[in-house]
């Protein structure tokens, strides 16, 4: 399935439909349509464009969350740490540059059908980085987070709400909120967004 804007469409898709064990099965101009189709069409691999519309993150873990065999493979517009963050929190298998070229697309779809992670070369150094500033999460005896509030982290990390993070706990919403705060108090930040971002980096989650 692609979810792309009407400039770039025809290109992926023919890219897409050019190779012999692919087949584009929708084509749909925003996360609406694409969540409208998901459970229809149960697509392998969805390839979203971030010149959609859509909030790419956001609908990544949504499609993720209702298909977990489903991958996804984000084409961006630009380099944007936040928005690498983000996605990979969300559980993307691929993050590419819209300006790639067919034969790295496709690469990139197959490798994600195959449960595997594909950067572009833009990207890699980037999480390189962040590999080289992770700490240890250890204290003297004890991990700076506990292991409830990594896992309220992680949960967070793919998109879901409280109500869904308190529901896969088994505990109430307000304890679910409880575990996000501290993690985000703990790990010295504002917001969920950027524990999870901060989590990501230091291999908290």
């Amino acid at each position: 399935m692609v979810v792309e804007d009407r400039p770039v469409r025809d290109d992926t898709i023919s890219v897409i439909d050019r190779t012999a064990d692919m087949d584009v099965i929708a084509v749909v101009g925003s996360a609406k349509g694409a969540l409208s189709l998901l459970d229809v069409k149960a697509p392998d691999v969805v390839v979203i464009d971030q010149y959609s519309g859509t909030d790419s993150a956001t609908t990544c873990a949504e499609i993720i969350g209702r298909r977990p065999s489903c991958a996804v493979v984000i084409l961006t517009a630009a380099p944007d740490d936040g928005v690498l963050h983000a996605c990979l929190a969300a559980g993307a298998r691929g993050f590419l540059l819209r300006s790639a070229d067919g034969a790295e697309v496709i690469r990139a779809i197959r490798v994600a059908a195959n449960g595997r992670t594909t950067l572009g070369p833009e990207f890699v150094e980037t999480v390189v980085r962040w590999a080289r500033e992770a700490r240890t999460v250890c204290g003297e005896g004890e991990t700076l987070l506990g292991p409830k509030e990594m896992l309220a982290l992680a949960l967070a990390g793919q998109g879901k709400t409280n109500r869904a993070i308190a529901r896969h706990m088994g505990v109430s919403e307000p304890t679910a909120k409880r575990y996000l705060h501290a993690a985000t108090r703990k790990l010295g930040v504002s917001g969920r967004s950027a524990a999870v971002a901060v989590g990501i980096r230091m291999g908290v989650i």
